[in-house]
């Protein structure tokens, strides 16, 4: 395919040119007015073809578009924010026990948790303790 590609991509803009050189064979005045409508003619069916070859490099994009890596971009904001606010909490504890983390996390700072997780009493300190275990925090 992208050899299909490619191969519209050159005729396109080879069409473009041949089209444009006839527009200027259109303007010559050098030229008989049968000669000068030939010259339109052969600029129209250039134009006509560069588009038929430029909707072939669309839809060659559109059969096999460019590949999608997937790859990992990095950590989002709204996890560093989640982690900071784990290791704030870890430090006012002073401890590494992710349990006594959880706890105090909902009981200390309910409105925190609500607004980072969206969850709330069991459902928040489940939400708690999986995060911590996913990203190794304390």
């Amino acid at each position: 395919m992208d050899q299909v590609k490619a191969n519209a991509i050159a005729l396109r803009d080879e069409c473009e040119r041949l089209a444009r050189q006839a527009e200027k064979d259109m303007l010559n005045p050098e030229l008989s007015p049968e000669q000068k409508q030939e010259a339109q003619d052969r600029a129209k069916v250039y134009w006509q073809m560069s588009r038929d070859h430029a909707d072939t490099v669309y839809h060659a994009e559109v059969a096999r578009p460019e590949r999608h890596t997937g790859r990992n971009k990095g950590t989002q904001k709204k996890t560093e924010e989640r982690a900071a606010f784990i290791r704030m909490v870890a430090d006012e504890l002073d401890t590494s026990n992710r349990e006594a983390i959880a706890s105090q996390a909902l009981g200390g700072h309910a409105a925190r948790v609500r607004t980072l997780w969206r969850a709330e009493g069991e459902n928040a300190r489940r939400k708690l303790l999986t995060f911590m275990k996913n990203n190794r925090i304390p």
